[in-house]
């Protein structure tokens, strides 16, 4: 029936409006709590593999819709992190729709992860056309976007992404690999 088809279709875009507004009202409370240095995370042991899979499985429609290919590469024996699950999901989920959004159809993400001293890093590699050295600079900055950006998003992901990762005790940065695209590096502590 058409009455139903368009009722339905009306009911998804209000849908999708009140997630996005939702989700905007949540960063812009995340912001906040950043700058008045209110920003908590309560860890506990979060294997790591665990933690790739379910952030790659909240995109992965996403992906195939946009004809890119996601993948998740661990080696065996990573130990566990020292994480808030939720927010490294959140922080994951950011960098990975970011690393989708501006890869062509028929190019890849890749999430990979690698212990170190204490540490793991994990990777958001896409291939993407890359961020210009004059941009790299402010890519953690709050409200800024590059000047390839859709203007889909507030600007507040990435300086939300180094929020969360600090908040833990880690690091973040960017890269621009010399194959092209980008790659977002992170470190989270291994947990004891």
């Amino acid at each position: 029936d058409a009455d139903l088809e368009i009722h339905r279709r009306r009911l998804q875009l209000a849908l999708t409006a009140a997630r996005r507004a939702g989700r905007l009202t949540g960063d812009l409370l995340d912001m906040a709590r950043l700058d008045a240095g209110r920003f908590t995370v309560r860890t506990e042991p979060c294997a790591v593999r665990d933690l790739l899979e379910e952030a790659a499985e909240a995109v992965r429609a996403d992906a195939a819709d946009a004809g890119v290919d996601l993948a998740v590469e661990a080696p065996d024996g990573l130990p566990p992190v020292a994480a808030d699950k939720d927010r490294v999901l959140q922080l994951l989920g950011n960098l990975l729709t970011n690393a989708v959004r501006f890869t062509p159809g028929g190019g890849r993400v890749a999430l990979r992860a690698e212990a170190g001293p204490r540490q793991v890093q994990m990777v958001v590699q896409d291939t993407g056309p890359g961020i210009p050295p004059e941009e790299r600079v402010r890519v953690f900055e709050r409200f800024w976007q590059g000047r390839r950006a859709s203007r889909q998003g507030a600007g507040l992901g990435l300086p939300i992404a180094r929020g969360i990762v600090e908040a833990h005790g880690g690091k973040i940065w960017i890269e621009s690999p010399p194959e092209g695209g980008t790659r977002v590096c992170f470190t989270l502590p291994a947990a004891s």
